[in-house]
């Protein structure tokens, strides 16, 4: 669109004493509105950082396909319900509890994890933030045509899974 109007803003002495000039005018006012450390903020500071919120609880299956080989690790959930314990005249609903344990899919055959790599590795996949904008374009130097990998996360409801593709840098 049309430029409306365009200035610069400094600082006289402090962040709290803003100055105001139009670009094609010497004459500068005491100004108020904006803090001038707003100013200096990155982009990430004005947008939403967060690709993926997912709860690593949720999760059921995670996939991630790479160039030579795949990783298929899969959620076998442990459901124990403990009776109810009656008491205070009101009927107590029984204990529900599930224990969750990563298991990987190795030639169609369950291997046992390492839980502390699992946890780690499925913190990152369902919290990726933006590090830095790299463009608003699809271009080749980010690595998505012959991509490193590709993630497929499935949550309780298998229908609403994710998928992540990363390239190189």
């Amino acid at each position: 669109g049309a430029t409306i109007d365009e200035f610069y803003l400094g600082e006289q002495g402090s962040a709290d004493k803003l100055v105001y000039r139009q670009v094609d005018n010497d004459q500068a006012w005491a100004a108020t509105g904006p803090d001038s450390w707003d100013f200096d903020a990155s982009t990430s500071a004005w947008i939403d950082t967060q690709y993926t919120d997912l709860s690593k609880e949720d999760l059921r299956k995670v996939e991630i396909k790479r160039k030579d080989d795949s990783l298929v690790l899969v959620a076998k959930v442990e459901t124990k319900t403990e009776a109810a314990k009656p008491g205070d005249d009101k009927p107590a609903a029984p204990q529900v509890t599930e224990t969750v344990t990563w298991v990987a899919m190795v030639d169609g055959k369950e291997a046992t994890t390492d839980e502390a790599k699992v946890s780690s590795l499925l913190g990152s996949l369902t919290s990726l933030n933006l590090a830095e904008p790299v463009g608003k374009q699809l271009k080749p130097e980010f690595g998505f045509d012959d991509a490193t990998a590709t993630a497929t996360l499935s949550r309780l409801a298998l229908s609403h899974g994710s998928c992540i593709s990363t390239g190189s840098r």
